[in-house]
């Protein structure tokens, strides 16, 4: 018992370590980004060097690294997040309407309609791969945010337990039928929901349908998945945070006490791990090396 205890306390420490210096490393990243910005040369000079092999240095210069981290990476951020909103707003509409047939008001079912109008089986492929993948990532990332207190839990950097692989595991295996039947629905491909006749798809003639009990078949599976949108809108009005902030569990909130406390200890934080880093780095230099330009280049910076 007190070495399963002692195992369990040794991979909890090593998983916090590897989170901790993650988050520095993001942290010392974007502070540097924000330093490098008014560079006029337009060369990126990070606090902390790291080393790279010669290919690494050759394709990626300092000035090409200062383009993509202070110019262009913003901005195709900014774009693949306008991409992902349209796509989340399809998919919201397509949810509240796949149930009605005539017209046809699905986005996604229009979408692959005209994919294959000309019988153009490509294009019915490439349609259905861009919204099978991103229904995927909406519900495989939210698998990997799960945390149950400290026991589920998926850490970076190899640090996952084994009671946390095999419970995420379980949930894709349990999470991707009902995704792919999910899909067939939104596409007009599921007879069973959609109340029409079409041809059987060769997913629900070895799955089935979702129609085993009388109550799930009479409209508990068209009428369901119009709740995404109440749960949009308790997600973008963060109401799970500020309920759990209420009844007294720690949470991060906007214009509250507790939240500036929380950032102006990680400022604090950032500040005395970079400390630490450049005295580390003083002490391995060479007597005399260490110069007024030197300690100016490596100035404090807010997080």
């Amino acid at each position: 018992m007190l070495h399963k205890r002692l195992i369990s306390a040794i991979h909890r420490k090593f998983r916090t370590s590897s989170s901790w210096l993650a988050l520095l490393e993001d942290g010392f990243e974007l502070e540097d980004c924000i330093r490098n910005q008014p560079n006029g040369d337009r060369t990126f000079r990070p606090t902390f060097p790291v080393a790279r092999g010669q290919l690494h240095s050759m394709i990626c210069t300092p000035r090409i690294e200062w383009f993509w981290k202070c110019l262009a990476r913003q901005w195709i951020l900014k774009a693949v997040a306008v991409i992902i909103v349209i796509f989340a707003v399809m998919v919201v509409w397509s949810e509240c309407t796949f149930f009605v047939v005539e017209p046809v008001l699905s986005l996604f079912a229009i979408f692959v309609t005209l994919a294959g109008y000309h019988r153009e089986y490509f294009n019915v492929e490439l349609a259905s791969f861009f919204i099978i993948a991103f229904l995927s990532i909406c519900t495989y990332r939210t698998v990997f945010k799960i945390r149950f207190f400290n026991y589920y839990h998926f850490a970076p950097r190899h640090q996952t337990d084994e009671n946390s692989l095999i419970f995420g595991g379980t949930l894709l295996c349990r999470l991707t039928p009902p995704m792919c039947l999910n899909f067939l629905s939104l596409i007009h491909m599921d007879s069973h929901i959609i109340k029409t006749r079409t041809a059987e798809t060769a997913f629900t003639r070895i799955m089935g349908h979702l129609d085993v009990l009388p109550i799930i078949s009479e409209g508990f599976n068209i009428y369901f998945p119009m709740l995404i949108l109440v749960l949009c809108l308790a997600t973008y009005f963060r109401l799970g945070t500020r309920i759990l902030n209420f009844f007294g569990f720690q949470q991060f909130v906007d214009n509250d006490d507790l939240s500036v406390d929380l950032v102006n200890e990680g400022r604090e934080l950032m500040q005395r791990e970079r400390r630490k880093r450049l005295r580390a780095e003083d002490t391995k230099k060479p007597t005399g090396t260490a110069d007024g330009a030197g300690q100016q280049h490596f100035q404090l910076w807010p997080c």
